[in-house]
């Protein structure tokens, strides 16, 4: 499964010694939202200090930590528009101050769902996609220390190379990291009609792919190739259901021949090929519990029989739709 997607701005460490408690510091950059869950993480010299993720429908939390949960904000920003956001710090408060494309402010208290740290100077941020298939755009970054008028950190994208991340020494003031998970590159305005950068024409795509993560159980190769056309073969495990979609494949030397798959609310599917779809089993299975899975295949009839707790075999032809 492809992991989160990291970028961290690290600030120029001349300006942010500067810094003082009391200090107020401000986050500032463009934000495009396409899919998924779109974070930003403030961070100091000790670590992530807050998290503020930008989730679908236009809502904005910012994480109070375990105890509070998510503080979800009265302002929203636009979906498939540039946002203008302003996130504001005061040195060694633990508190972090919001504005979305002018609204008030709104101010809580902020701890990273990563590390939990608080407080500390602001330095620098990451950026982060915390969820699979999260795609989301930004431009012209920078960190200012407002009392003193010092740029911390700034990059308005326009001197990295599209379709590559951004170098470590691209931004006008301090340096990019990159952890190398999924994408983050620079693209330019004409890759895309419907989108028109905020300064320039490049800025900055960050995604976290959704990945499938699959498991195979390659059986004895003696005791397989003892095996004769009508034969019974049997699967038998326990599954215990949480969320999505679970599947087992049953295989044979040629690749996967079959696709079971448990649906949520206790449904069960075997896939019929393009022309039939799925097949809906009448027996289910019960979430939040062990299940007992048994699966009956004679080789070479392409039919699987298929029991859950006990229930009635069910009969249907399969194939795989992978291959």
């Amino acid at each position: 499964m492809t992991g989160r997607p990291k970028l961290t701005a690290i600030g120029n460490l001349d300006a942010a010694d500067a810094g003082e408690e009391g200090d107020t510091v401000e986050i500032r950059f463009s934000l495009y939202f396409e899919s998924g869950y779109a974070s930003i993480y403030p961070r100091s010299g000790d670590g992530d200090s807050a998290q503020i993720t930008f989730f679908p429908d236009g809502e904005v939390r910012i994480y109070g930590g375990g105890d509070v949960g998510w503080n979800i904000l009265d302002q929203t920003y636009n979906e498939g528009e540039w946002n203008q956001v302003i996130i504001q710090y005061v040195n060694g408060s633990g508190e972090y101050s919001i504005s979305v494309n002018g609204a008030e402010f709104e101010t809580y208290e902020g701890v990273s769902s990563e590390d939990n740290g608080s407080g500390g100077y602001v330095d620098g941020f990451r950026l982060q996609g915390d969820g699979g298939g999260t795609v989301f755009f930004v431009d012209a970054v920078e960190v200012v220390n407002a009392t003193k008028n010092r740029v911390i950190f700034s990059d308005n994208l326009e001197s990295g190379i599209v379709g590559e991340t951004p170098g470590m020494d691209n931004p006008d003031v301090g340096t990019w990291d990159w952890n190398g998970l999924s994408i983050a590159e620079i693209v330019g305005a004409p890759d895309t009609e419907e989108m028109t950068a905020t300064e320039g024409s490049q800025y900055l795509r960050i995604a976290r792919l959704t990945g499938r993560p699959k498991l195979t159980a390659i059986g004895d190769l003696d005791a397989r190739d003892a095996g004769e056309e009508g034969d019974t073969v049997e699967i038998r495990f326990s599954v215990y259901f949480e969320s999505g979609f679970a599947s087992i494949y049953p295989r044979s030397g040629d690749g996967d021949s079959a696709q079971i798959t448990f649906f949520p609310e206790g449904e069960i599917r075997i896939y019929g090929g393009g022309d039939v779809g799925w097949n809906i089993l009448d027996q289910t299975y019960n979430e939040d519990k062990w299940n007992h899975v048994l699966i009956q295949y004679i080789n070479g009839s392409g039919e699987y029989s298929m029991s859950v707790n006990g229930a009635e075999f069910e009969t249907y032809e399969s194939v795989s739709s992978e291959d």
